[in-house]
């Protein structure tokens, strides 16, 4: 999305799986789109607030932590395989 791979890195890998997390145990998206199209901009709007559209209260609490919108305030990828466990 930022089109540059000076962005993507491990923080990255983080991200993305609190999305696979959310999905694998809610059936759900984390970012709903408010209407039947995907609109870029709503998705990066809720990003930005952490605005998740569905609840994740049963998820570990670092979950919540790896969807930070800011990629250095991430757990690292170490730091969530020992919570995980």
């Amino acid at each position: 999305i930022m089109g540059g791979s000076s962005v993507l890195g491990p923080a990255t890998d983080v991200y993305s799986l609190a999305l696979v997390a959310v999905f694998a145990s809610t059936g759900q998206y984390a970012y709903q789109p408010q209407g039947e199209a995907f609109v870029l901009d709503d998705y990066l709007a809720r990003m930005a607030h952490r605005d998740l559209t569905v609840d994740v209260s049963d998820l570990p609490a670092i979950v919540h932590l790896m969807v930070d919108p800011i990629a250095s305030f991430r757990p690292k990828a170490a730091d969530v395989y020992r919570e995980l466990q």
